[in-house]
């Protein structure tokens, strides 16, 4: 049990550095965008990679972590990423729930194919009467036969 207690206490900054790269990847945190500009790059793609890549030799906890973490960074860093995420964040802030939004300007006038599918009979009657012919089963060619 010693022997456990002084591996933990010797790999301590290890542990630590997997909890906060844990909670980055499981919060939404914004990469400020000083970084998001050099991560954007291709030189800082590389960077971030190689970091992941050596995290993984150091401690494989820690390399998981770290390879799950560099893909979260390069990925928020794209531009159109960015984008998407902004507006879903303002859209989240500024409008509130579709159903509260409706009012009287909402409402719209018909359109003419509105009114005339209205208008229109209906497409049949409510009890069709019995068929006035009889199938004829043609050639089956080695199929099953279906009946009624």
């Amino acid at each position: 049990m010693t022997s456990f207690m002084k591996s933990i206490e010797k790999d301590m900054h290890h542990y630590i550095l997997a909890l906060l790269l844990a909670i980055f990847i499981v919060s939404d945190v914004q990469i400020p965008s000083s970084i998001d500009e050099l991560v954007n790059t291709l030189l800082g793609k590389v960077i971030v990679i190689g970091a992941a890549l050596a995290l993984l030799f150091a401690h494989p906890l820690l390399g998981a972590l770290g390879i799950v973490a560099a893909y979260r960074i390069i990925s928020q860093s794209q531009p159109q990423q960015k984008f998407v995420r902004n507006r879903v964040r303002a859209q989240r802030i500024r409008v509130p729930p579709k159903s509260n939004n409706l009012t009287a300007t909402h409402q719209f006038p018909l359109t003419v194919e509105e009114e005339v599918i209205r208008k229109m009979l209906p497409v049949a009657p409510g009890d069709l009467p019995p068929p006035s012919f009889k199938p004829v089963l043609d050639k089956l060619h080695h199929a099953a036969r279906i009946t009624n």
